[in-house]
């Protein structure tokens, strides 16, 4: 009876012992919990315990924590991108409002009619390269709807470059620029969109006329089963292009922020390449920066 007695005690103390580490093993994970949330932390809890239950606990937590980590490095990134974004929106819509003002009362204060219609004509341009802008802008976020349906045709891609082609004519012309144009015989045939098409092919050759020192070259031509359609173009500052960021979205180079465009040719261009099952890249060879875009034949 006594000898009872004294193993009902043992395992009493035992079991008493074992609950106090248990609750100052839970009071410290609990400190350190609270120390991580209070404070900028890579911490994770830590266990003196030696128990299964306890470590597979710390090792859960450690893993929400580094969940949670993740979720918030991604949120201050996205943070400071809308930031810069719309720090880069703010100048490329503001500059040509205020030129627009700017212009607006000069022409008011003019009695010369010769001035006034050199102002008008002025006016005119910073209101189309608003309305182009704000276009991008608009043409970028419907491309952000996943449901989005894209009415696929067989196109003629051959005609497509050429007229993309000729609406930069002018553009071209104005810069002094001849652009070496190498456009395949074989006529070749893709399921596509028209109109996108068109805009994925017009975006890359504006693209590269803003950015061009001297030199556009436009090809298009077979590779085994898929169309290619190359544009190239020389560059005076090729170690301001970031290659992996080209088609990103608002990304331009210093050079193309004099430019009436929000950044998003390239990455419009992309967007609609993919949503066509086609595929699109770019590279940079010394200062020739090349934008390649590939259909399947049909």
């Amino acid at each position: 009876m006594a000898a009872a007695a004294v193993i009902l005690g043992l395992l009493l103390i035992i079991s008493v012992s074992v609950n106090l580490l248990y609750r100052r093993q839970i009071k410290k994970i609990c400190r350190q919990i609270s120390y991580i949330r209070e404070n900028e932390t890579n911490m994770k809890l830590t266990s003196s315990l030696d128990s299964r239950e306890i470590i597979t606990l710390t090792e859960n937590i450690n893993e929400l924590i580094e969940v949670y980590n993740e979720r918030i490095t991604e949120v201050n990134k996205k943070d400071r991108q809308l930031r810069a974004i719309l720090s880069g929106l703010s100048h490329d819509i503001r500059t040509p409002l205020t030129s627009l003002d700017g212009y607006f009362q000069i022409m008011c204060e003019s009695d010369d009619a010769t001035q006034k219609e050199r102002y008008m004509t002025v006016i005119r341009q910073r209101i189309d390269a608003l309305k182009n802008l704000l276009e991008e802008l608009f043409t970028f976020s419907k491309l952000q709807d996943s449901d989005l349906s894209v009415n696929m045709e067989k196109q003629q891609i051959n005609q497509i470059v050429y007229d993309s082609l000729f609406s930069y004519y002018d553009e071209f012309t104005s810069e002094g620029i001849e652009p070496n144009i190498d456009i395949t015989d074989e006529i070749l045939f893709v399921m596509g969109n028209n109109i996108m098409i068109q805009r994925i092919t017009e975006n890359i050759i504006k693209n590269s006329l803003v950015h061009s020192k001297s030199m556009v070259e436009v090809k298009l031509f077979r590779e085994g089963d898929s169309t290619v359609f190359l544009c190239s173009n020389d560059t005076e500052n090729p170690e301001d292009i970031d290659v992996s960021q080209v088609f990103d979205r608002f990304y331009k180079a210093d050079k193309a922020r004099t430019a009436a465009s929000a950044g998003l040719g390239l990455a419009i261009a992309k967007q609609m390449t993919e949503k066509m099952n086609g595929s699109i890249s770019a590279s940079l060879n010394g200062d020739i920066f090349t934008i390649t875009v590939k259909f399947k034949i049909i």
